[in-house]
């Protein structure tokens, strides 16, 4: 039986160096050499490959077919394969002819996702501003699209699908009633801390932002919600650590810009760093299939503020201070709560309980999929 990893789905997209999707397919591809699974795999020569990756690849003796100069069909076909397996669902999917596909469908964000007047005060690509007008004038037309674009994949013979969370499941349900549910396996997202190096917990003064280049993880009204705080003389000795963007990615002025460390893209063993140092965690996302940051900020036993919405209730529990991502106001009210050292210590102690029932599962879920990739 002849295996061919997807492993484009790790490299860089057009958002971002490192994204959720990518590490969780790095992670499904580590169990698989792990488990001494024979299998070859796709990449792109011309963009970043996790070193990491390449090293197992060269230890193990797993094949890199570059995709340049070829197709997919072409290295399809060249590596004989029976089964191919991509960690993010994707169109190219759908013209791989000859072989059984496994792929991961994380979550529906471009069909469950409203429109947001947030967006447009990010510096976003004209493409991207395009999108978001059609979408603000043709909801409708915009959800049918985006539903007919997937269903050619849902509805393939020889495709089938997982996802990470209940919530993804059920949605996918609601978009696509014709699916059979009881074919719909969710295992839930790989452990991201898993090969992490643990590091010792301090309690530094200062809240942490993630993502905030992004609109749909919505950092934007939290930074807002900082800044009003900290006009009114609030949140003395705090200030807030924002990864993923920069102050010059949104299109405001903040009145408090000196309480504000803007850090821009931080690698893997920074972030870990500043898990371990953070106060709290501040999660305002619109939109998860499964949402890996509170479980990182978990793993060191901190607050995680967050938005209810998805996934995010499924996987943090009654852990975080929930709030609602819209209402800068709320927001604000759940970070001033979080002062509260009653409230802030109750949180808390609900962490390990929750943290250790999704990670068990996690691991489980991993060698769950890994089988069903094998037996497709």
């Amino acid at each position: 039986m002849n295996i061919l990893f997807d492993l484009i789905e790790t490299q860089p997209s057009a958002n971002a160096k490192r994204h959720g999707g990518g590490i969780y397919g790095e992670l499904v591809f580590r169990r698989m050499v792990e488990r001494n699974i024979d299998f070859n795999a796709i990449y792109d020569s011309k963009r970043w490959l996790n070193p990491e990756i390449k090293e197992l690849c060269d230890k193990y003796g797993v094949k890199l077919l570059d995709i340049n100069n070829s197709s997919f069909q072409d290295l399809v076909d060249k590596n004989e394969t029976d089964i191919l397996y991509s960690p993010v669902v994707n169109n190219k999917l759908k013209d791989i002819k000859n072989c059984n596909i496994v792929t991961t469908i994380h979550g529906l964000r471009e069909i469950e996702m409203p429109n947001d007047t947030m967006q447009l005060k990010y510096k976003d690509t004209f493409k991207h501003r395009i999108k978001y007008i059609l979408k603000y004038l043709f909801p409708k037309r915009w959800t049918e699209k985006k539903c007919k674009e997937l269903e050619t994949l849902i509805y393939m013979k020889n495709l089938k699908f997982v996802t990470v969370s209940n919530h993804s499941k059920y949605s996918i349900i609601s978009y696509f009633p014709k699916v059979d549910s009881s074919n719909i396996k969710v295992f839930y997202s790989c452990d991201l801390n898993k090969y992490k190096e643990k590091l010792p917990i301090s309690y530094q003064p200062f809240y942490l932002i993630v993502s905030a280049n992004r609109w749909e993880k919505n950092a934007l009204r939290a930074i807002l919600a900082f800044d009003d705080l900290f006009s009114k003389g609030m949140l003395k000795g705090y200030s807030v650590k924002v990864c993923g963007g920069k102050a010059s990615d949104y299109k405001i002025k903040l009145r408090n810009p000196e309480r504000f460390d803007f850090l821009g893209y931080v690698e893997d063993k920074d972030l870990n760093d500043l898990y371990s140092k953070t106060f709290a965690l501040v999660y305002p996302s619109i939109n998860e299939g499964f949402g890996y940051p509170p479980l990182e900020a978990m793993m060191y036993n901190k607050l995680v503020l967050a938005s209810p919405f998805t996934s995010i209730t499924e996987i943090c529990g009654n852990v975080p201070l929930y709030f609602n991502p819209y209402d800068v106001d709320e927001i604000e009210n759940r970070i001033l709560m979080s002062q509260n050292v009653d409230i802030y210590k109750s949180h808390k102690e609900l962490i390990p309980a929750q943290y250790a029932m999704i990670t068990e599962r996690q691991e489980s879920d991993l060698d769950l999929l890994i089988d069903y990739i094998v037996s497709a």
